[in-house]
């Protein structure tokens, strides 16, 4: 039954790509300019073209697999109930295994509610730049096209699908468009302590849970509607799951561990380095122990070709809209040269490592940091495997050289946990090997608060840069919304204007043809976004006119906020 439901999709599937594959020139450009902020989508004939023979090329793969999956339906349908088998299975295990002791329960529910604490004290901060265009250009469109428009890497789908369901319902406000990284954030808790549980201990989990609950980075990420707390969540998972592979033939754990890695790269692509360093993990520790060589065969192969499927799958909307190059060949992941990688990903690690110990006291990072190199030296004497998975960390380093790429700190995210659950068992086998399970559960607690009040103080999170702020965008809507005539526009520059687009749509103005469209206007506004980093007036306005439409202009400050002044241009 399964496999003939899974045959009718694909067949639906493609019929509908083939369907959809006929449509108009007029009729798809007509549709598309109607979401585009300046009223023109840029779809060429030629671009139209080569998405129709795309979506073509997708109906026949589609019915290809449509026909595989009926010619093995047998052999398809005695795996598939053999994972039901195995899965019910694995529900009465889990469940066992959940039974945590209840002074670990008690300290991970207030642990748990301290992380939801202090992440709702920043919930609702202004916008940021990556989140606004997140919001804008894909989760606040029909999902045909937030879910195969690939313009930039700031399009983390499965992020954007959720996205988009939420605020379907709870509406637009910054809130609501930041819950999925927020729920991913505030999982992310209880996840690592089942991974520091499987791979070390329960104390280990408790305290690693109560770091990460406090990570002023966790926390910033946890409510910046991104999808790097997804990534982070799933490869907490599938490290816990990695622990039952590495010595359990359980089908069912195998195919979770399949879908929750294609999941993962559905959130955001770079869940490729997540899974190479678990795979080399699992392979190192089966090849070490000896007892399950057959597994690297008979599970990981085929649970790596079935993430491998289900990625191709999810992503075929975007291969056919934008085109491979939009996802393998974009500005953020085509190779640089190997010289300038190799002098410049250093530094970008150490800045990455100095963010992960943000509003931490140094003599804190400093025995984090000890924690961790204990535990990598002394694996065998803090768990029962023989590598710690954070040694398969390191080869992130070789990957980014290989790919010839620096990336932005946030794409090592996934990791943090992972350090802080390393620097605890360190910690622990230092200083815990004869601290009670009640006494740890205090310590957690108490650093679960202290950091938690040590980020509130700080305020180092609404601060932070990272992802660009415009904090001053709300008023700046406001301002506008009670002062613009029709026939006025308004020029700001990047990274003011995407924000300000989202906080002008709130206000129902106008915000494609006020910000992006040219024209001889009444009134000309211009918003200045003042910082080291940000564009001063004359070249915010030698972006937008030209020499001869902007001689003579004279600019007239109307109104000042704390970082931004808005002028009035006049002759």
């Amino acid at each position: 039954m399964c496999v003939a439901a899974l045959v009718v999709l694909l067949v639906l599937g493609a019929l509908l790509a083939l369907g959809v594959s006929f449509a108009s020139y007029s009729e798809v450009k007509h549709r598309l300019d109607s979401f585009a902020s300046d009223n023109d989508a840029n779809l060429t004939r030629e671009r139209f073209r080569t998405v129709v023979w795309a979506l073509r090329g997708a109906a026949v793969l589609l019915l290809l697999c449509a026909g595989a999956a009926l010619l093995a339906r047998r052999r398809g349908a005695a795996a598939l109930s053999t994972i039901l088998a195995s899965s019910r299975l694995a529900a009465t295990s889990l469940r066992a295994a959940a039974r945590l002791p209840r002074i670990d329960a008690v300290a991970l529910a207030l642990i748990g509610a301290a992380a939801i604490a202090v992440r709702l004290d920043f919930l609702f901060q202004p916008m940021r730049y990556d989140e606004a265009g997140t919001y804008v250009h894909y989760a606040s469109e029909p999902l045909y096209i937030g879910l195969s428009s690939y313009t930039a890497p700031n399009n983390h789908l499965f992020h954007t699908l959720l996205v988009h369901l939420v605020t379907s319902v709870l509406g637009s406000a910054p809130w609501a468009i930041r819950l999925p990284a927020l729920l991913a954030g505030v999982l992310l808790v209880p996840a690592t302590y089942l991974a520091g549980r499987a791979v070390y201990d329960g104390r280990v989990g408790l305290v690693a849970a109560a770091l990460v609950a406090g990570s002023s980075k966790l926390i910033e990420y946890s409510t910046n509607a991104r999808g790097y707390t997804l990534l982070a969540l799933v490869f907490m998972l599938d490290l816990a799951l990695a622990v039952v592979l590495a010595r359990d033939d359980e089908p069912a754990a195998w195919a979770a561990f399949a879908v929750l890695g294609a999941i993962g790269m559905w959130s955001v692509p770079t869940m490729a380095y997540a899974l190479v360093v678990l795979v080399l993990w699992l392979v190192a520790t089966i090849l070490l122990e000896r007892t399950h060589l057959s597994l690297l065969r008979s599970r990981l192969l085929p649970a790596l070709l079935a993430t491998g499927a289900i990625t191709l799958l999810l992503y075929l909307p975007p291969l056919v809209s934008s085109g491979p190059h939009a996802l393998l060949r974009n500005d953020f992941v085509k190779p640089r040269g190997f010289a300038g990688t190799a002098r410049h990903l250093p530094r970008s690690l150490w800045e990455t490592l100095a963010s992960w110990n943000r509003d931490v006291p140094v003599a804190v990072a400093v025995v984090l940091a000890l924690g961790f190199a204990v535990a990598l030296a002394a694996q065998p004497q803090i768990s029962r495997f023989r590598i710690p998975p954070a040694a398969a960390g390191f080869v992130v380093v070789p990957l980014a050289l290989a790919q010839r790429v620096v990336p932005f700190d946030r794409v090592w995210l996934f990791l943090l946990p992972l350090y802080l659950l390393t620097a605890t068992a360190g910690l622990v086998l230092v200083v815990g090997r004869r601290a009670t399970r009640g006494a740890t559960a205090v310590v957690a607690v108490l650093v679960c608060a202290l950091l938690c009040g040590g980020a509130v103080a700080s305020q180092a999170v609404a601060h932070s840069e990272d992802t660009s702020t415009f904090r001053d965008a709300p008023h700046v809507a406001s301002f506008l919304e009670r002062t613009l005539r029709p026939g006025d526009r308004v020029l700001v520059s990047p990274p003011a204007d995407l924000i300000l687009e989202y906080y002008l749509d709130r206000a129902g103005l106008d915000s494609g043809r006020l910000l992006y469209t040219a024209f001889s206007a009444k009134r000309v506004f211009v918003v200045v976004k003042e910082g080291p980093r940000d564009y001063p007036l004359h070249v915010v306005i030698e972006q937008h006119l030209s020499a001869s439409e902007s001689r003579g202009l004279r600019a007239m400050l109307v109104k000042r906020y704390a970082h931004t002044g808005i002028y009035r241009l006049s002759r």
